[in-house]
């Protein structure tokens, strides 16, 4: 029996510790790509691009060590009409994704906009859009953890049982019921943007996001490539990966996945499951 993604996940900061309706957002006054700081990150671009050498396919994740130099990882035999759409890292290396079309992978069949886990051997069913209420025809397009539960953004506006979301927002999903976690809109972001790509950071109290298409918010111009970053401290936004000044290859795609790499050692956190 395989055990929740969110289960396994849970950690040490309490609920509500974030009420975003209320907390000020803002970030760290960083203006250079995030590869120049040394955190790796790891990415999924919207179509085929060449960095430094290395080509990537819209189906395949990538990591960048923090030097910009950049590798391809591993989500198994997912096949090349799919597009990687939402991605998050969890500690252990495992990933938790999701894709444009729907796929069989290791004998098992996944909805387009599913989330899936994939510990590296088996592909299993972690978040399923439909069986929790979402409508049909509304897709996960980013992911990331907050307090243990799934926080995720979708790529249109969309009532989630009471709850109303704009493509621009993240939603907290504790199961059964949502919450509008972060409602970008009330900190400056348009309401034509829609979220594409995020990570929340517990550690930093900050959120990393990556809008489709581009737009200015609070001084900030960015194009869908960029990753900006908000951060409780400062109130402000600021760019955090500039990817076309990283890389000229990104100037002819956009970022359709993010997640800051995993930096606590496998099972340290979750020593229930993880530990050999």
């Amino acid at each position: 029996m395989s055990v929740n993604w969110t289960q396994q996940l849970r950690q040490v900061e309490p609920r509500g510790t974030i009420p975003i309706s209320t907390a000020i957002l803002a970030a760290s006054l960083l203006a250079v790509p995030l590869a120049a700081t040394g955190q790796e990150f790891r990415f999924s671009s919207d179509d085929t691009v060449d960095l430094g050498g290395t080509v990537l396919a819209d189906e395949a994740l990538a990591a960048d060590g923090g030097s910009g130099a950049v590798s391809v990882l591993d989500l198994g035999a997912v096949p090349a009409e799919a597009d990687v759409t939402a991605y998050y890292a969890n500690d252990n290396g495992d990933a938790l994704f999701a894709l444009s079309v729907a796929v069989e992978l290791g004998g098992q069949r996944f909805r387009a906009g599913e989330l899936i886990h994939y510990d590296g051997n088996a592909y299993v069913s972690e978040f399923d859009p439909l069986a929790k209420g979402v409508p049909r025809g509304v897709e996960i397009d980013a992911v990331s953890v907050l307090g243990g539960d799934l926080l995720l953004s979708f790529d249109t506006a969309v009532d989630l049982g009471g709850t109303f979301v704009a493509d621009e927002d993240l939603v907290r999903f504790d199961d059964p019921g949502f919450s509008n976690q972060f409602d970008l809109s009330d900190f400056g972001a348009a309401s034509s943007l829609d979220v594409d790509a995020a990570h929340y950071e517990a550690s930093e109290t900050t959120l990393y996001v990556s809008f489709e298409g581009s737009g200015e918010i609070d001084g900030v111009t960015f194009r869908d490539q960029d990753v900006l970053k908000l951060d409780a401290t400062t109130a402000a936004w600021n760019m955090d990966f500039d990817a076309s000044a990283a890389d000229p290859g990104w100037s002819a795609v956009g970022l359709d996945a993010y997640s800051l790499a995993p930096t606590a050692k496998p099972g340290k956190l979750f020593a229930d499951r993880f530990e050999g």
